[in-house]
């Protein structure tokens, strides 16, 4: 018995030392990236390696789906990131990268001075008639 121990720790310790070294030559898990979005969700992956039983790395796709209202807008034929960014324009104001469009006149005295536009087109305007602190 006192013979059999230190063949079977010895064998242990080159399974340990064999799995640390495959484990060394997996290559680096990929980082999150977006593969696919639409209007209201991204879908995130990314790939993780496992190295198999004969020392071939196997690739596991592991993704999650992220949702949320106007998450992007149609720009171009093309689902972009959807931002709150307000941009002064020669007339006034607008935020335009959103699925909702807003126009602010410089003068929010006048008819029609807020413009929104929809995402299936339709055109909203409206008058500030006063503002409350």
């Amino acid at each position: 018995m006192k013979t059999l121990l230190p063949a079977l720790a010895l064998s242990l310790a080159a399974a340990s030392a064999q799995s640390q070294v495959s484990q060394a030559n997996t290559p680096a898990p990929t980082p999150y990236e977006v593969v696919s979005r639409g209007p209201n969700q991204n879908t995130w992956q990314r790939t993780v390696y496992e190295m198999g039983p004969d020392g071939q790395a196997i690739p596991h796709l592991h993704s999650y789906q992220e949702i949320g209202t106007g998450l992007n807008y149609l720009y171009n034929g093309v689902w972009t990131p959807s931002s709150d960014q307000i941009t002064v324009t020669a007339t006034g104001a607008a935020a335009t990268n959103g699925q909702h469009q807003v126009v602010f006149l410089g003068n929010l005295n006048s008819e029609g001075s807020v413009t929104l536009s929809t995402p299936d087109g339709k055109q909203l305007s409206s008058t500030i008639l006063g503002l409350g602190y």
